[in-house]
């Protein structure tokens, strides 16, 4: 329920011998003058109007005669003015918005402060990480006119691709929105298009002077700094350099024989990769293994999630349809580390599922 309406607060009181007017009520009554306002929830909100009143014995106000008010009126020339307090609405607004204000540019100050802490922190974090720099890197840019909440997203990757003394060859990987992307998304488009993506030599030194300690330089500064790393009138700075070292995880779906095919089906749980190899591995517990699998080498296989990503090994059955194989793969990842896995099956059913086990 909203509780409004009209109240009236005295601002003084005066006896008819002040002001000089015979006074034709009882001896103690006595003239006010008031202040009318609008009230909400009986807090003032805003005046309305002066008027005087009667105050009698009983302790009530009754209101005067147009005669006697004109007399008054005409002989108290100094009256009092409209309180502050009647305004009370409006400074309790004011109290509240200024009270908003400093809490926001407290919040703000505190939020640079940390800012500038975080920035600095990684800052450091990045000289060193450019010091043990190898293949599994991602350098990641960030324009230097980018504002500082723009700082952890607006990101432009660049692939570690080879290191030769002092110089570095970096691969360019942000076409169209891939620069948002997660470091998944960045490797699997790197693996498909490594050797269709634009790539430059650079030094460790000018790569070390992008790196910027001072959060005031880059970003209080009226003087743009960086590098233009790629000729394109627009300068970078390194937010990020971080390694993407991953693992990878095989595991077996299912077996698919018949006399003219083999079908292995896999799934890969783990970063993405490449399948640079497929040996047949002879022993002589097993059938002659001379299988001449038809995959396209180098086959790539994309990193996964929970639900992981099917892949299959195909070939002709050189084993009149015997269900038994015995065979490595060799797997390339983004750091150019070599992982086998041997994956060996025997003879005795379709059903039966391999031995896969990593190779050391």
């Amino acid at each position: 329920m909203i509780i409004f309406g009209l109240r009236s607060l005295k601002l003084k009181s005066y006896s008819f011998e002040e002001i000089g007017i015979a006074n034709e009520n009882s001896p103690k009554s006595r003239v006010e003058y008031r202040q009318k306002y609008f009230h909400l929830f009986f807090i003032p909100f805003f005046p309305v109007k002066k008027f005087f009143a009667l105050r009698k014995e009983d302790g009530k106000l009754y209101d005067l005669n147009y005669s006697l008010t004109y007399k008054i009126e005409d002989a108290i020339k100094d009256k009092p003015k409209t309180p502050w307090y009647s305004f009370l609405v409006f400074i309790l607004i004011f109290i509240m918005y200024f009270s908003i204000f400093c809490n926001l540019q407290y919040k703000s100050f505190k939020d640079k402060q940390s800012d500038i802490k975080n920035y600095e922190k990684k800052a450091l974090q990045n000289k060193k990480e450019l010091n043990n720099l190898n293949t599994n890197y991602l350098i990641k840019l960030t324009p230097s006119n980018s504002p500082y909440y723009m700082y952890k997203t607006d990101r432009f990757p660049l692939k570690v691709e080879k290191i030769n003394g002092d110089s570095i060859l970096l691969k360019k990987l942000f076409p169209n929105k891939l620069k948002y992307s997660s470091n998944k998304n960045l490797l699997e488009y790197y693996f498909i298009n490594k050797n269709l993506v634009d790539s430059i030599w650079i030094k460790k030194e000018t790569l070390k002077s992008t790196i910027y300690l001072d959060y005031d330089k880059v970003y209080e500064s009226e003087k743009e700094v960086g590098l233009d790393f790629f000729n394109e009138n627009k300068k970078y700075i390194i937010s990020d350099i971080e390694s993407i070292e991953g693992r990878i995880v095989l595991q077996f779906i299912e077996n698919k024989f018949n006399k003219e095919e083999i079908s292995i089906t896999l799934i890969n749980y783990g970063e993405p990769c490449e399948i640079i190899k497929i040996e047949n591995v002879f022993d002589n517990y097993m059938f002659p293994n001379n299988i001449k699998w038809s995959n396209q080498l180098p086959q790539y296989l994309k990193s996964n999630n929970a639900i992981g990503e099917k892949f299959y090994l195909k070939g002709p059955n050189p084993n009149n349809g015997k269900y038994s194989y015995n065979i490595i793969i060799h797997l390339k990842t983004i750091d150019n580390k070599i992982y086998k896995f041997q994956i060996k099956k025997e003879i005795p059913k379709e059903e039966s599922r391999p031995e896969i086990k990593i190779i050391k």
